[in-house]
């Protein structure tokens, strides 16, 4: 929540009032003002009537030591360090008696007394941050949404401090610790919370106050684990905290993407300890990729090893010598009878890619890690045996639930291959079986078959493996093959979600208690797991395997199973207000958590958590092992499945499994969170989801505002965004109304109302809703332009013409309209039609669709031939999905393939004229005279390279200023929402 507004809540006295809300204006006077140090910090004698501290030979005397007692004494003030003498406040050019303490400055107002003001204290959290050259106003902001956010300096007050914060204040006679009282004594905070080395040399998590610093130490006993920073000290003697190093990392900015050629997918990689060459495996090239990363701004393919099955795991081994591939050799295939071959490690040498090897092992292996313990390499390897569940006749069937009547596949195990580098064949293979009793008593679902998924190995050489269908996790020590533990995961505590897949995103059920009936539902079923740092704490990614299941999350755990935290449904917040949840996913398992890893970055520890569904992997910087603090949302290629760390060299990658696409990560100092022209899209809360853009505009009178549509992903509305910032805004104008009531369309397209036909007041925009060619169906739906004034409601909707689209039929496609725009006279509205019509025929070696223009006030339609390029391969098609108005009636319109990863190549914008072109009305046949009838266009803007690795780049805006900026469609949740300023349009 949001702490309580200054301005509400219980009625204060003017003075306390205009005190909580003109903190900031307290900068001009004596609270906030600046002293001229002139004071000693010499010991003195002791003053009769006074307390005297030996600590650090000062007194302590009225008017200050009754306020220091009554406020907090010592923890909050300190011991005194110099004697209390009349300073000038160099800010109101007048004398005040002014004394230092360790953590603070007061200062006596005669002219305040009798008010709770008579002593005033020092804004020294904002005077040592001036004195280190430090702007607290350049630190980047917090999220409005989250906890206790103080909007008059936009950061909140970390939930460490914030019950420290609540519980201390200045008596300003109010009853109880009051908001204002704490505000105070405090101020607001003027900084995120960061970990920072104090003036002790003790590195913690810090945040800066307008008069204090705090400070987390966890190991300190629980009343002293918050403590305030020794300003008064520092602004005395110089020495505040030392500046951050120039390495330091605080965030992670995007930095490259490798594609895998032709459209092969990534799904595990792993690194060489010095971060130069990377191993992924790609499942549907049955091959191993080594990847040259020496330049990660230009990572290239050095080779492809085939392995001659599907290989599910690589682990390149810590001397950086090998990559070890399980490979899964099965022929499994649903009606025929299942091939169940043994599995088979491989022994890569890198960089070469030269096979050294192979060495049998269990059928389906998934997970692999390495390790050297004691001087001997070792592969821990997950034998999953997924469940091969067959008919009567021995065919497999699709069932995949373990215990199933029918399962051949065997209870998984893993093995643990102590491998010999000098004699492949000499390595020993032992297989470690997991008692079904020891399963049942931790309260595993299925203690017959453990189904191991995932292998993290600690710096120790303890293996934990996830047994994900179990809802359980295994210790196994690697050198012994020992079964150390096995404990289960458990339930999820109750928590706010979307259960419903219903086009609109709504956490306003509770999961899993609305759907206690469902089987499982709210179990972990952990995938990914991963080792802290120290090895006392094991992280657990929480996917789910059914509908109703999974975390939506991840937990941390100790080592010896008892349940620590988890994230209680932030994570899948911070994926709606960044688009990034699956609203189609909502019946299933949201975002669906699937990988988790830790890297030590310097003195800062991160885990990184991936949302499989949601294509986008939460950081989170850790106080200690048990205190995660979330940092930043960062958007991946679609699907991230592997994870990795690579700390020797500052990076984060991500193998996206869909994509085909090694997104790759640059540690940076400050909070990234996008470009000017390329900022990151973002709501304000949970409460404003979004999604889908699928048709973008600009504002006519400001060039920092768009406006832009959803499909039918979403409900039907129209966004404004906010640019000229790294973060654009985003927030809902409210819904399309249709005679009151909210209407739903499948929105393509948006422009600014300059129409003939706009209203005198309140105009709004076009849009563009289309169809999907279901003719004769009950769900069949039209094309339809829409005129809407400025609050949303439904002027005019204008059908094509019957023979093109009707109920009863017609000649376009379900890929109708895509996009919308009007004529520099208002006369007309144009819109694009994504692809050729049904029946159209190859002309010349083309394909043709059309740009429709509708005269508005004939209601008269025209339709003009657009070429399309050739698609890149046989099973990808051309289309346009978008047009705006460049000016002077030249258009410019998307045209794209369907393609993503490595194999897209189109995403262009081509600009035209419909001067001197011919209207073309009926079919395109392959014989057809075109002549006079086709536009030409023109090449502006190749967008590949900004829109890698995605398929549909659908918006296009031009503002004020002739910048142009395009818009990729999430898919409603599913990957990055993509907002890039391409820049003026080329003479």
């Amino acid at each position: 929540m949001k702490a309580t507004s200054p301005t509400s809540g219980p009625r204060r006295t003017s003075l306390a009032r205009w005190l909580v809300t003109n903190a900031l204006v307290l900068a001009l006077v004596a609270l906030s003002g600046g002293l001229a140090i002139a004071q000693s910090t010499d010991p003195v004698e002791p003053v009769d009537g006074c307390a005297y501290y030996e600590e650090t030979g000062h007194n302590l005397c009225e008017p200050f030591q009754p306020f220091w007692q009554d406020n907090g004494g010592l923890p909050v003030f300190g011991y005194p360090k110099t004697e209390a003498e009349e300073l000038v406040n160099v800010d109101l050019n007048q004398e005040f008696l002014t004394q230092y303490f360790e953590r603070e400055r007061l200062e006596h107002h005669a002219e305040n007394a009798g008010t709770p003001y008579e002593i005033l204290l020092g804004r020294l959290g904002s005077e040592v941050l001036t004195q280190m050259d430090r702007d607290w106003m350049e630190y980047p902001k917090d999220d409005p949404a989250t906890e206790y956010y103080q909007e008059t300096t936009g950061f909140a007050i970390a939930p460490e401090f914030y019950e420290y914060w609540s519980s201390h204040g200045l008596d300003l006679g109010e009853s109880g610790m009051t908001y204002a009282e704490s505000l105070a004594l405090f101020g607001y905070p003027i900084s995120p919370a960061m970990m920072e080395t104090n003036s002790s040399g003790d590195t913690v998590l810090t945040q800066w106050y307008e008069r204090a610093r705090f400070e987390y130490h966890p190991d300190n006993p629980e009343e002293f684990q918050v403590l305030l920073g020794l300003l008064g000290n520092e602004i005395l003697d110089g020495s505040g905290p030392p500046p951050p190093p120039s390495s330091q990392i605080d965030s992670f900015a995007p930095l490259a993407t490798y594609v895998v050629p032709g459209g092969g997918v990534a799904e595990i990689v792993s690194a060489t300890p010095d971060g130069n060459w990377l191993a992924y495996t790609d499942s549907s090239a049955k091959s191993v990729g080594i990847v040259d990363l020496s330049d990660p701004t230009n990572p290239s393919l050095a080779t492809t090893v085939p392995v001659g099955g599907e290989p599910t795991s690589v682990s390149i081994t810590p001397d950086g010598a090998w990559a070890i591939a399980g490979v899964n050799t099965s022929v499994l295939e649903e009606g025929a009878a299942p091939e169940v071959n043994p599995g088979l490690l491989y022994i890569i040498a890198m960089p070469s890619g030269d096979i050294a090897g192979t060495i049998e092992i269990g059928n389906s292996p998934d997970s692999v890690a390495t390790k050297v313990i004691d001087g001997q390499l070792y592969a821990v390897v997950a034998i999953e045996n997924e469940p091969i569940v067959v008919d009567a006749d021995g065919n497999q069937t699709d069932d995949e639930e373990p215990g199933l009547e029918g399962d051949v596949s065997g209870p998984g195990f893993v093995q643990i291959i102590a491998i010999d580098e000098s004699d492949l064949a000499a390595s020993t293979v032992t297989d470690v079986m997991f008692d079904e009793t020891a399963m049942s008593d931790a309260g595993l679902y299925f203690p017959g078959d453990p189904q191991p998924e995932f292998v993290d190995i600690s710096a120790d050489g303890h293996a934990a493996v996830s047994l994900q269908e179990n809802n359980g996790i295994a210790i196994i020590h690697v050198s012994t093959g020992e079964v150390d533990a096995i404990f289960g995961t458990g339930v999820v505590a109750d928590r706010p979600a979307d259960l419903v897949e219903d086009s609109m995103i709504s956490f306003t059920d509770i999961y899993p208690a609305d759907v206690a009936e469902e089987p499982y539902a709210g179990s972990r079923f952990a995938d990914a797991i991963a080792w802290s740092a120290d090895g006392s704490t094991i992280y657990s990614a929480d996917e789910g395997e059914f509908d109703y299941t999974g975390g939506r999350g991840w937990s941390i755990w100790s080592a010896s199973g008892e349940f620590v935290w988890d994230d209680g449904g932030a994570y899948e917040a911070a994926a709606v207000m960044y688009s990034h949840y699956p609203e189609g996913r909502s019946e299933a398992k949201g975002v669906e958590v699937e990988g988790i890893e830790v890297g030590e970055y310097g003195d800062k520890t991160f885990v990184f958590v991936g949302s499989e569904r949601g294509s986008f992997v939460g950081v989170y910087e850790m106080v200690d092992a048990t205190t995660p603090v979330w940092v930043q949302l960062l958007p991946t290629g679609i699907s991230p499945e592997g994870l990795l760390a690579i700390t020797e060299r500052d990076l984060f990658v991500t193998s996206d499994e869909v994509s085909g696409t090694i997104t790759i990560f640059e540690g940076v100092e400050g909070i990234w969170e996008g470009d000017v022209d390329a900022p990151t899209i973002r709501s304000a809360s949970v409460e404003e989801p979004w999604a889908a853009i699928s048709g973008l505009a600009a504002s006519l009178t400001d060039a920092m505002v768009l406006y832009a549509v959803p499909d039918n992903a979403m409900p039907s509305e129209i966004y404004m965004i906010e640019t000229g910032s790294e973060v654009a805004n985003i927030q809902s104008m409210g819904p399309l109304t249709l005679g009151g009531e909210a209407v739903l369309y499948d929105l393509e397209g948006i422009a600014v109302d300059w129409s003939v036909d706009a209203p005198e007041e309140n105009a709004g925009f076009w849009l563009a809703s289309e169809g999907n060619a279901a003719f004769g169906e009950e769900d069949y739906s039209p094309n339809v332009l829409i005129q809407v004034d400025g609050s949303g409601a439904v002027l005019q909707e204008i059908l094509l013409p019957a023979e093109i689209d009707s109920p009863e039929g017609g000649m376009i496609r379900s890929n109708g309209y895509e996009g919308v725009t009007i004529s520099d006279d208002g006369a007309y509205v144009l819109a694009a039609i994504q692809r050729q019509y049904t029946g159209d025929e190859e002309n010349g070696g083309a394909w043709y669709t059309r740009i429709a223009r509708y005269d508005i006030a004939n209601a008269t339609w025209e339709f003009f031939l657009y070429p399309l390029d050739a698609p890149p391969n046989d099973d990808a098609w051309i289309g346009l999905s978008e047009i705006t108005n460049l000016g002077n009636d030249v258009y410019a319109v998307i045209e794209r393939d369907n393609q993503v990863g490595g194999a897209a190549e189109t995403k262009k914008v081509y600009s035209f004229t419909l001067d001197d072109v011919a209207p073309y009305d009926g079919l395109v046949t392959g014989d057809a005279d075109l002549s006079g009838a086709v536009i030409e266009k023109t090449e502006i803007f190749d967008v590949l390279a900004e829109f890698t690795p995605y398929e549909k780049v659908e918006g296009l805006a031009i503002d004020v200023n002739g910048d142009v900026w395009s818009a990729l469609d999430n898919d409603g949740g599913e990957l990055e929402s993509v907002l890039v300023n391409l820049g003026q349009v080329p003479n």
